[in-house]
Parts: C-alpha cells; sequence; structure tokens
C-alpha cells in the first residue's frame, strides 16, 4: 500500500502474515489505526501487522466493511457481521444468510442488505425493516446513508438505487444505463463535506469512468419523492413532486 503525504505518495510496508494479497478495503478505527482488508475476509493492522480473522458463515463468500461516525468498524463476512473496537472482533450479527452489503447508520447502527432485504440493525436488535429491495440477488458493492438520511446503494449489476429513509412510502429512485448512467455497475460512492454524493460506474469496455454528482435530499423539502419534473427518470405522475429545485437532488 501506499500513503500520500506532503504532496507525493510513499510505500508503506505491510508485515501481514496473512493468506490474502488482494486488498479489499482500507479504513481506519476508533484509536486511528489503519486495517486493510483482505479478499479472503482477513483484517490487518498497518502499524504492526496484527492479523485478525472475523468470523464467517457458510454462505456465499461475500466480504463487506463499514465504518460508523463513532470509529467503529464493521465488517461482514460470508454471512456473519463483527464490530472492531479496541483492536478486538466481536461478532454482532450472524445471520447465516447471504449478506449482499452493509453501511454504518445515521445515529449508530448498520444498514444491513441480506435475501433481497434491507434491514436496520442496532443495540442487539432489528430495529426497522425497508422491505424487499428492488435490487434482487445483485452484490450491493457500495451502500451508503447521506447526512441527509438517504440511503444509496450501487449494486453490481442493476445501477444506483436511492432510498428516502425518513419519509413515509416515498418512490425509490432508480439510475441505470438507460437512464443516465455509462454502465449498471456502480463501483463507488463516497458523500463530501458539501453533501454532494460522488458515485463511479465504468464504461462497458472500460476505457474510462463517470463522475455522477447528486445533492443530498435535504432536510426539509416541500415534496415526497424529491426529483423535478425535468429530472425524475419514472417519468410517471409522482414525476414534479420536488416543485422547487433546492428540493431536487439531481438539479
Amino acid at each position: 500500500m501506499s500513503q500520500y503525504k506532503d504532496g507525493h505518495f510513499a510505500a508503506v510496508p505491510l508485515r501481514a502474515n496473512w493468506s490474502g494479497r488482494k486488498i479489499y478495503a482500507i479504513t481506519a478505527d476508533d484509536a486511528g489505526d489503519v486495517w486493510l482488508l483482505n479478499e479472503a475476509g482477513e483484517l490487518a493492522r498497518v502499524r504492526d501487522g496484527k492479523v485478525l480473522s472475523p468470523a464467517a458463515g457458510a454462505v456465499a463468500k461475500v466480504v463487506s466493511l463499514a465504518r460508523g461516525q463513532d470509529g467503529t468498524v464493521w465488517i461482514e463476512r460470508a454471512g456473519v457481521v463483527s464490530a472492531l473496537k479496541a483492536g478486538r472482533l466481536t461478532v454482532e450479527v450472524s445471520t447465516n444468510d447471504y449478506v449482499q452489503g452493509i453501511c454504518a447508520a445515521r445515529g449508530g447502527g448498520l444498514w444491513v442488505a441480506c435475501n433481497s432485504r434491507i434491514q436496520k440493525w442496532k443495540d442487539g436488535k432489528w430495529v426497522a425493516d425497508l422491505g424487499g429491495a428492488p435490487w434482487g440477488w445483485n452484490i450491493v458493492a457500495n451502500l451508503t446513508e447521506t447526512s441527509a438520511g438517504v440511503l444509496a446503494g450501487g449494486t453490481s449489476g442493476d445501477g444506483l438505487w436511492l432510498f428516502f429513509t425518513a419519509q413515509t412510502n416515498a418512490p425509490a429512485l432508480h439510475f441505470t444505463s438507460t437512464n443516465g448512467l455509462p454502465s449498471d455497475w456502480v463501483i463507488s460512492l463516497w458523500e463530501d463535506r458539501e453533501k454532494k454524493i460522488y458515485g463511479a460506474a465504468p464504461e462497458p469496455d472500460w476505457s474510462s469512468s463517470v463522475r455522477i454528482i447528486l445533492k443530498s435530499f435535504p432536510r426539509r423539502t416541500t415534496g415526497k419523492a424529491g426529483l423535478c419534473s425535468r429530472c425524475c427518470p419514472h417519468r410517471t405522475a409522482h414525476c414534479g413532486s420536488a416543485p422547487k429545485a433546492r428540493d431536487c437532488i439531481v438539479c
């Protein structure tokens, strides 16, 4: 791995004795230590090479990583979700089901996409259920909840989905290669300090990628769906539910 500092990248030695060589994700824990997650689901601490092996289930070998605002790191490995705190792992959720993706929830807890459903886990129990997930059995390569409460899911084959978790009966929004994305595989999502969602989806031939920028859904709005009639991809009756430009998450 490399570290960017003082305007240039420098190689950082990794002393970890682990089974996988491909780095899947990078994060920092509550103490500021940097950890790497490999494709086998193992964690390695950069500072001293300490390796931790999170508990794993017997389902599809999918690994996911998320970090809460309090510094808690969540690792999902083959259907089991563990929490990393103070350099130690504890099992939090053992589903023995197909976990498609996870992300930290606002106010604590964790959103879990599992068996084509979306649920929220907090304080040792399920506290919310958004029902069936429209992306079916696709891997949710990137799942994030924005500061305004929009749950964004970038999938491996069904484009980008936006859910308005704080609004009752608000329809989910769907973006694919048919309405703006270069492909249906969203490989990265991030929210910056200005509350914009950045996403990347590759061209079909991987020649280049596009950066999608959406405004986070505002806390106070005049409509329900959050799109003006010009931007709504559905072109159906609920278009125009964000009558003012400031309420539209796209324009």
